[in-house]
């Protein structure tokens, strides 16, 4: 997906020991582990945090997600992300990170 909506959120990090499988690669699902991450520090950011959402009975399902893996990631290596939204309905939305 190329870029979207106004950036929402930026978020660096270091490939840690816990995002890699056996080999030192990247573990397939820690892109998604970062994704929700930076969504749940940005609702804290914009003042809404999700145990708010849920004590008002809200929440933000997740109903469909993937991860497009272009290059290997390692163990420390560092990587820049950043959190857009791609579409604003009525009753849903969707991220891009």
């Amino acid at each position: 997906m190329g870029e979207t909506g106004a950036v929402l959120a930026r978020y660096t990090r270091r490939v840690s020991m816990a995002d890699t499988d056996a080999a030192g690669i990247i573990y397939f699902a820690s892109p998604f582990r970062w994704a929700g991450d930076m969504f749940t520090d940005w609702l804290v950011e914009v003042g809404y945090p999700l145990s708010a959402l849920f004590s008002e009975g809200l929440g933000t399902p997740v109903v469909s997600s993937r991860a497009d893996y272009s290059s290997p990631l390692a163990l420390d290596e560092v990587i820049d992300l950043e959190m857009r939204a791609s579409h604003i309905g009525d009753s849903s939305f969707a991220l891009t990170v």
